[in-house]
């Protein structure tokens, strides 16, 4: 079967970063969500047809004149929310969503290339559990001062030179001394400066290999954390495993005039992954009703999201607005601390399941 999917992003794009006063960069947009709809490619006409006849229950021109937005403040949202989750689900819509918070991200980017690297999975003490990984995460999410966290994102953010990996060395010492502060176990982190100083010899590891992957935008310009293209492969890969082996995907993305060619490149490491992506393409929403149903859905839930994490009582609207949507959260991949996992959970009646991407 050939399936359309059609993806739009909520939140600004773009390095994350700290200032020099320890400020981040995202101010207020401190998480990130990427969303998706996807259905067999032969109901897609069908199904914008049956669309554009509820948008035009609320509004004759919604959908054509009127651009279909997350961010509009539509009086008759729920009750639009409601009719269109109910027709995209009799017509066996899919919904994926992938919702990350900005620190939490390069938290795990620090996890991956400083605690445990790949090049030591094959070692007895790099046998450990997804979850213990992912503990690293919460637990330097929590405590390492935001200073540290800069010189990682410094490091990572200059080209590399012939003292990057001593810059880099010291880096993990900091993270040494910082595990053994906390009454933490230094070993794993001794085992990587190990690595690092032996790299060339015992791993036969490029420098290059030490740092997360730079990707860069449509002026070449390269950059280092991405939450769109992280979140762009985390979306596809997890889609295309949910579709049978020989399923084809034909990709229509809100349009990208910052990263369509790095979005580009991956979507053909993913094909070479055996994701099944046919085709890749960027439209401008206002000629796309079914990726501005995906904003609307995707704003929509970043939203309520940060609503729900944040407040202790949500209003009425919001309470209904996610009763409304809590079929749709089943396939919703939640990348931040465990207490906001498991706050979205528990508030949206969900049961617990961790993000199914292993980074």
């Amino acid at each position: 079967m050939n399936y359309n999917v059609y993806i739009d992003e909520s939140g600004n794009t773009g390095n994350i970063e700290l200032n020099d006063d320890l400020t981040w960069n995202f101010q207020g947009q401190s998480h990130f969500a990427l969303g998706a709809i996807y259905l067999n490619k032969e109901k897609c006409e069908d199904l914008e047809l049956s669309v554009g006849k509820i948008l035009q229950k609320y509004d004759p021109k919604l959908g054509k004149e009127h651009e279909l937005k997350s961010k509009a403040k539509y009086k008759f949202r729920n009750d639009l929310l409601k009719d269109l989750t109910e027709l995209l689900l009799a017509n066996n819509v899919r919904f994926y969503f992938d919702v990350a918070d900005k620190k939490f991200k390069t938290i795990m980017n620090m996890v991956e290339y400083c605690v445990y690297p790949s090049y030591l999975y094959g070692l007895i003490i790099f046998n450990k559990s997804r979850n213990e990984r992912i503990d690293a995460v919460n637990f330097l999410y929590k405590t390492l001062p935001d200073e540290h966290i800069k010189t990682f994102i410094d490091i990572c953010q200059e080209p590399l030179e012939e003292d990057t990996e001593n810059i880099f060395l010291d880096f993990l010492n900091i993270l040494r001394v910082h595990y053994i502060s906390q009454k933490r176990d230094s070993g794993i982190i001794e085992h990587v400066i190990d690595a690092v100083m032996n790299r060339e010899n015992q791993y036969n590891l490029d420098l290059v290999n030490l740092l997360p992957v730079k990707d860069f935008n449509n002026k070449g310009t390269e950059e280092s954390f991405l939450p769109n293209v992280d979140a762009f492969n985390n979306l596809l890969g997890q889609i295309g495993h949910k579709i049978s082996y020989g399923d084809k995907l034909y990709v229509y993305h809100d349009k990208q005039a910052q990263f369509s060619k790095v979005l580009n490149k991956w979507s053909v490491v993913l094909k070479e992954k055996n994701v099944g992506i046919e085709h890749l393409d960027f439209y401008d929403s206002k000629e796309h009703l079914l990726i501005q149903v995906t904003d609307f859905y995707t704003g929509t839930i970043l939203r309520l999201y940060k609503e729900i994490i944040k407040n202790t009582y949500l209003n009425s609207n919001d309470r209904e607005l996610m009763k409304i949507l809590k079929p749709v959260f089943t396939d919703c991949n939640i990348i931040a601390p465990r207490y906001e996992q498991l706050c979205f959970f528990d508030k949206c009646g969900l049961v617990y399941t961790p993000t199914p991407i292993v980074f």
